[in-house]
């Protein structure tokens, strides 16, 4: 992401996304001498998030990963041999073996399956400490991964200049995605965009954009505006034949907000680059709400929404109302 616009992304990729965020250079934001941060912290960070399906696989394949040594151990060792007592048996398979361990990693109990020498027996012991820390850690994981959900909120894919009344105003849309009820509702926009001083030095600027939004809940889908007149940090950018578009940098859009549904204090973020802002002509955001169509299946009737419109701007003609 470029301050000045000159390294232009898709559109598709404007959503914000902690593991492939960008800093104004156009590298990936990483620094550089921080302080010592120990190794579980970035584990834990990066498995949070991840989806279910995705620690359950990674869970499975540590089991199994776990269980390779220690097959090799009883394989080795011996251990999966006959004992003394059971003198006519056959001597056990590698496989045999590894089903055994694996099976001793989940927390059965293996102790009849195996030779009862004491390394053996020492070998049983380790494998069975493994198993309760790697359980306690997979169960930890997965349980705060189910009782913290990840909630998205459904942002238009680009932010346009509508006019109404006569006045431009910089907007985009949003809404959830499943239609829950987001109460405690607080949307924040802020410009950040490059400087320079008087004495030569750039700098990131971070300009605060007003937000004409004062609802505290969303269920429907919203467009958020902001107003361009003369306190407007982009009026400039609309004098005489210019365009919004014009303005270097990116509107990064910051919500907070509590699924009731899900129970779930929640934070999204969205990037607009300002080089991708829809500004030519007069235009108006298309009506995602499908006329005379009604959802029963709430307590009370709701409009239903097409998400798909969410997305779609009109021409509007100069001589047609909007």
């Amino acid at each position: 992401l470029s301050w000045d616009g000159s390294q232009s992304a898709p559109m598709q990729q404007n959503n914000f996304n902690a593991s492939r965020f960008r800093d104004f250079m156009g590298v990936p934001a990483r620094f550089l001498n921080t302080p010592r941060v120990p190794m579980h912290n970035h584990l834990l960070g990066a498995l949070y998030q991840r989806s279910v399906e995705y620690l359950l696989a990674v869970s499975l394949l540590t089991f199994l990963a776990s269980a390779l040594p220690f097959a090799l151990i009883f394989f080795y060792a011996s251990c999966g041999d006959p004992s003394d007592s059971d003198p006519d048996a056959e001597p056990s398979s590698f496989w045999r073996v590894l089903t055994v361990s694996f099976s001793g990693l989940a927390g059965m109990d293996i102790g009849d399956d195996l030779n009862d020498a004491t390394h053996c027996v020492l070998v049983i012991g380790l494998s069975q400490f493994v198993h309760i820390l790697l359980e306690g850690t997979v169960f930890s994981i997965i349980v705060t991964k189910l009782m913290n959900p990840s909630i998205h909120l459904r942002f238009s894919k680009i932010a346009a200049v509508i006019t109404r009344d006569g006045v431009p105003h910089l907007s985009f849309r949003l809404c959830h995605p499943q239609g829950h009820f987001c109460s405690n509702f607080h949307i924040e926009a802020t410009w950040i965009h490059r400087e320079k001083s008087a004495e030569g030095e750039t700098m990131a600027k971070f300009t605060e954009v007003p937000l004409n939004h004062w609802h505290t809940s969303i269920y429907l889908p919203q467009t958020i505006t902001h107003t361009i007149d003369e306190d407007s940090p982009f009026f400039k950018y609309l004098e005489g034949d210019g365009y919004l578009s014009d303005a270097h940098g990116q509107l990064t859009v910051v919500v907070t907000a509590k699924d009731e549904v899900l129970n779930a204090d929640f934070w999204d973020c969205w990037i607009y680059k300002m080089s991708d802002v829809c500004h030519t002509g007069i235009h108006r955001w298309v009506d995602c709400f499908l006329p005379g169509q009604m959802s029963m299946s709430a307590r009370h009737p709701m409009p239903i929404a097409d998400l798909h419109l969410m997305d779609q701007t009109v021409h509007v003609r100069p001589n047609r109302d909007l």
